[in-house]
């Protein structure tokens, strides 16, 4: 069972954004979570997170089946469900 949380993430400053983190982390099953935090992003003050699913490369992978786009506006618990979900998904096949 997974057991990270948003938390868990270690945060760093975003390499272009001012005032921004950003975070990745990679699963066992070949995907991973970008991670980010700022007023640059689809985020607020109460709904501080946005998070692209990545795959293997680091690219934002739009094919993940879990959102065509990225997670904006969530919460502390809504980001640690969405990196539960990413921890969850089938391995990703390389074509």
């Amino acid at each position: 069972m997974n057991t990270l949380t948003i938390g868990d993430v270690e945060m760093k400053p975003h390499p272009w954004a001012k005032n921004a983190w950003h975070g990745e982390v990679k699963f066992a099953n070949g995907w991973g979570a970008s991670v980010v935090k700022g007023n640059q992003f689809y985020t607020s003050p109460t709904k501080p997170w946005e998070i692209a699913v990545i795959d293997s490369d680091g690219e934002i992978a739009y094919d993940s089946g879990l959102t065509g786009d990225v997670f904006g506006y969530l919460t502390d618990t809504a980001a640690t469900k969405v990196l539960a979900d990413i921890a969850a998904l089938s391995p990703k096949v390389k074509s």
